[in-house]
């Protein structure tokens, strides 16, 4: 059975990809393939699920011109994760720390918006 689903996998792996070079919509690719569109988005979302869960967290620091040309020398400043999540960062942040806070926040399920 685990053959099958490996198989399975690579088939929808490869179908999602033709569509994406394909330029087509997903509605029309499928009407072509003769594949259901309910059935290929459900394997579109399993798959990019299941990339997610294996790639790791990708945290990277840039350094910051803090406190130049702000009032009293105070700076804080604030990121804009991909998920939605939104962190503010005071001036005298641990690296550390807000390293762990950022792969938590990272891993927050997207928010609606």
């Amino acid at each position: 059975m685990r053959g099958a689903s490996v198989e399975r996998r690579r088939y929808w792996r490869e179908l999602v990809a033709k569509q994406r070079r394909s330029g087509m919509s997903v509605a029309g690719f499928c009407r072509q393939h003769d594949v259901s569109a309910a059935s290929f988005y459900g394997w579109r979302q399993r798959l990019a699920d299941e990339r997610r869960q294996d790639e790791p967290a990708e945290v990277s620091f840039v350094p910051l011109p803090l406190g130049q040309g702000m009032p009293g020398g105070a700076a804080e400043f604030s990121l804009q994760l991909p998920n939605g999540v939104q962190v503010t960062v005071p001036r005298d942040f641990d690296e550390a720390t807000l390293g762990r806070l950022l792969h938590l926040a990272g891993a927050m399920e997207p928010r609606d918006a």
